[in-house]
């Protein structure tokens, strides 16, 4: 009896606990934008492999690489210049490297065509910080789209582009809590504003108390 009885209890503990880290973690998925679907968003201090990097590529130092990696939608054509990755100040990072699919990044590609939606391909940034919220900017005119917010999950290397599933591992910030419901007054300010309204009333405009009013 007494063993069944720690089992059930340590059912419960692990439950519990299961539950609360469940709680804590972030939520993984992916973002609409405007080229298609972000499915990925990682920071890593070591810069990729470059080939043939053009001079602002070689010229790029910062503390941390931001990738992403987006599903585009068919027939969509983008290029390096199209977008550019904003901190939550406003401060923009512009993108210095594109890639399809695992390929590594090359000076020589800075544009793509007609794109297969169902190859992914990767954007390159540097950044000083991975800390805080980011948003991609379009570039190539005003916009008043307000692209959604992403935060970014620190890496060793960046992952594959086949290795992310297809719901995506995008982190999105916690959203804002709720407004607290207005505070009921207590007993003693609802009595006093009773009797304000009271004293109010027998004290507005019109004949004084216990007269008649004149005719």
């Amino acid at each position: 009896m007494k063993n069944i009885l720690s089992i059930i209890l340590l059912s419960i503990v692990f439950c519990a606990a299961s539950g609360q880290e469940q709680a804590q973690m972030p939520k993984k998925t992916s973002l609409f934008f405007r080229y298609g679907k972000i499915l990925s968003a990682e920071a890593c201090s070591s810069k990729p492999e470059i080939k043939e990097p053009t001079l602002i590529m070689a010229r790029s130092r910062n503390s941390v690489y931001v990738e992403i990696i987006f599903q585009p939608d068919k027939g969509r054509s983008f290029s390096m210049h199209d977008f550019a990755l904003a901190d939550a100040s406003g401060k923009e990072y512009p993108c210095i490297a594109v890639a399809e699919g695992d390929n590594s990044y090359s000076g020589i590609i800075w544009n793509f065509r007609d794109m297969d939606g169902a190859t992914r391909h990767r954007m390159l940034f540097a950044a000083p910080s991975a800390d805080g919220e980011f948003t991609l900017v379009f570039k190539l005119f005003p916009s008043k789209i307000k692209e959604k917010t992403f935060k970014l999950k620190t890496v060793s290397r960046f992952s594959k582009a086949a290795e992310i599933l297809n719901k995506g591992q995008l982190i999105l910030p916690e959203p804002p809590p709720p407004p607290k419901p207005p505070e009921e007054p207590k007993e003693g300010e609802k009595n006093d504003g009773e009797k304000k309204e009271g004293e109010k009333k027998d004290g507005g405009e019109g004949a004084p108390a216990g007269e008649n009013p004149p005719e």
